[in-house]
């Protein structure tokens, strides 16, 4: 989850800082945005669950970092058809919907919380 910190810095305003930079033209400092004040932390908070809410896509090592399995481990479970599989993002691009990812998590979770030992 992405931290999101609050500044009051103008008396109509309030300013958002974001740990994850963005691209293209700004009239504010960098890496933030500018909100009307009528905005509260909450508001802000509601917003950011709702943006991690639509799909997503990881990368490779987005994948091990949050599975904790090696790239070639991800490979043979894709091929035992264990692990979902990618989904092409361009020629020579894959990704994986995080929302796949999580739900295998979850699932490996249940699987050994349960005492029913059917890992791959």
């Amino acid at each position: 989850m992405r931290r999101v910190t609050v500044h009051r810095f103008r008396p109509n305003s309030v300013f958002v800082a974001s740990s994850k930079p963005r691209f293209g033209p700004t009239k504010n400092a960098r890496y933030g945005r500018m909100l009307p004040s009528s905005t509260t932390s909450r508001e802000v908070t509601n917003m950011a669950q709702s943006i991690q809410r639509e799909p997503a896509f990881l990368r490779r090592k987005q994948v091990e970092t949050r599975t904790g399995l090696s790239r070639s481990t991800i490979y043979q479970y894709i091929k035992d058809g264990v692990f979902p599989k990618p989904v092409p993002l361009g020629p020579r691009t894959v990704g994986w919907l995080e929302s796949d990812v999580s739900e295998w998590i979850a699932t490996r979770v249940k699987i050994a919380r349960d005492g029913n030992r059917q890992l791959a």
